[in-house]
């Protein structure tokens, strides 16, 4: 479930780059319609049945996306709720975009940040956490704080 080294893989890094653009459109994370019922389940049913060992990044996003049609639908109060989630959803999306395309499921994302040391960045903390200005993850936001994640064996 580790993220593919692109030297090292790069036929696991081509089979994620559908993956990849699916995360990289636009049209579909800025969709406003309405909630889909039936969409939102067949999205959680397949989260539930790769919650162990390979979430996809893409059907993860759009599920809570999906929810974030309901949230707005509810008034006002969870319409604010809709867009908090949808400026984490895509700072996800950002994450895997930019610097993480090889990470092939959303599992493996939290286990590089939390390798690297960079699963506690929240954009502001980063001398906090011992890094300094100009390091490639000063200004980083983890996936993990923003949707409040917890991954297996993670303490």
């Amino acid at each position: 479930m580790e993220c593919e080294e692109s030297n090292k893989d790069t036929n696991k890094q081509e089979g994620n780059s559908e993956e990849i653009k699916l995360l990289k459109d636009d049209s579909f994370f800025k969709n406003e319609g309405e909630f889909n019922l039936d969409r939102c389940i067949k999205l959680l049913e397949s989260i539930q049945t790769s919650l162990k060992d390979n979430i996809s990044p893409f059907i993860y996003l759009s599920a809570l996306w999906e929810l974030t049609h309901f949230f707005k639908e509810c008034g006002k109060g969870l319409s604010y709720a809709a867009d908090d989630v949808r400026t984490k959803i895509n700072i996800v999306r950002n994450n895997i975009i930019k610097e993480f395309p090889h990470c092939s499921s959303f599992q493996s994302l939290m286990e590089e940040e939390r390798k690297l040391g960079i699963h506690v960045c929240n954009s502001e903390n980063g001398l906090k956490i011992g890094l300094k200005e100009g390091d490639k993850y000063f200004k980083y936001e983890s996936g993990k704080n923003p949707l409040n994640i917890r991954i297996a064996n993670s303490s």
